[in-house]
């Protein structure tokens, strides 16, 4: 189930379609990469907030710089304080392309993902690209916002698209980065597993009447797919054809036995046949044959529930599965040929009794 989890968290996070997501930079860099990356800063002042911000800690292995607790450097209420707030943001903001433009100077193309990848591409990675398995078990939630870009400057906007926290205006970088993403799922999904859903957005925000058909529509097709996936996973492992043949029958049987009345005569013919094989030295198959629809198969389904009660109720004992078999002008002959193949297909080395007695 966790799989599913893990697919409704991507799905849900990249559903958002229009936002790449956001792109912290990392809490904990190691020394030498930080040491790197620092030296790559040109502006002193840059250099002086990464100093602030990031200090070593030499109790980790490796060595790195972990960044600090905002309350340490801006107090404990700059949650309240709006102006705190803002200028936290600010230094985030800074924080951020202080970083990704050392990391492109300095590091190597696969070094300065992290430095660039948002929390929603991380997910999806680890969720269905790293994982072999999810082409089989995951699918792809897409949802496109209708009239977005027209409103860019709503107030609530910037929650469903990627803009610059300095300038408001549409951050250019992370909508290319989305478009690569978006790739990157569509090589990895089947179109069959791809599901696109549109919403409308109205003045200050998605429009309600649409938002509700949208969230219904979603649930559908979440519930239908993960219940389609279960399915799939617990089915049965594929059987030879002989196999799932008699287990079709077998069933069949079962539940046929459950509501058929055989005579008691016919039930005392059985455990006598049981009880005088429980004494013998060697044991004999109970053969049951007949015209078509004469209850072959109910008669074999009883025999079989009698078999194991003799199971359930003795220590040891010999039992005594029943053959079922049409009518054919010569008995013998046919339970000799259904014999033989039932010790070929249950792989047996040794030689099956043949059947001394008919009921």
């Amino acid at each position: 189930m966790m799989s599913y989890l893990t697919t409704l968290l991507c799905c849900r996070r990249h559903s958002q379609a229009e936002k790449y997501g956001y792109r912290p930079m990392p809490a904990v860099i190691p020394e030498g990469e930080f040491t790197t990356l620092r030296a790559a800063v040109q502006a002193e002042a840059d250099r002086t907030l990464l100093d602030e911000w990031f200090r070593l800690d030499t109790n980790t292995v490796p060595p790195s710089y972990v960044m600090q607790p905002i309350n340490s450097v801006l107090g404990n209420t700059w949650r309240q304080d709006e102006e705190l707030s803002q200028r936290w943001w600010d230094i985030f903001a800074r924080l951020q392309k202080i970083f990704r433009l050392a990391a492109v100077v300095s590091l190597h193309a696969a070094e300065q993902a992290k430095y660039y990848r948002s929390v929603t591409e991380e997910e999806v990675h680890r969720g269905v690209h790293s994982d072999p398995a999810a082409r089989s078990r995951c699918f792809w939630l897409k949802r496109r916002i209708e009239g977005l870009q027209e409103h860019i400057q709503d107030g609530a906007a910037h929650q469903f698209i990627d803009k610059d926290w300095g300038t408001g205006s549409l951050d250019v970088g992370a909508v290319e980065l989305r478009k690569e993403l978006e790739e990157k799922m569509r090589a990895h999904f089947d179109e069959d597993d791809v599901v696109e859903r549109t919403v409308a957005w109205s003045a200050g925000g998605l429009d309600a009447a649409c938002l509700s058909e949208y969230l219904s529509a979603v649930c559908c097709d979440y519930t239908r797919r993960v219940a389609q996936g279960v399915a799939w996973k617990g089915r049965p492992a594929e059987m030879p054809p002989y196999v799932k043949e008699a287990f079709s029958h077998a069933i069949f049987s079962r539940d046929e036995a459950e509501g058929a009345l055989q005579t008691e005569a016919f039930l005392d013919k059985i455990r006598s046949f049981y009880a005088e094989q429980s004494l013998a030295t060697s044991s004999r198959p109970l053969v049951l044959f007949g015209p078509s629809g004469c209850g072959k198969s109910v008669a074999t389904a009883c025999a079989s529930q009698l078999a194991m009660q003799q199971v359930r109720s003795r220590r040891h004992t010999t039992v005594c599965l029943p053959v079922c078999l049409p009518a054919c002008l010569h008995p013998p002959l046919h339970v000799c040929s259904a014999v033989q193949q039932n010790r070929v297909s249950l792989f047996l080395s040794h030689p099956l009794p043949m059947p001394t007695r008919c009921l």
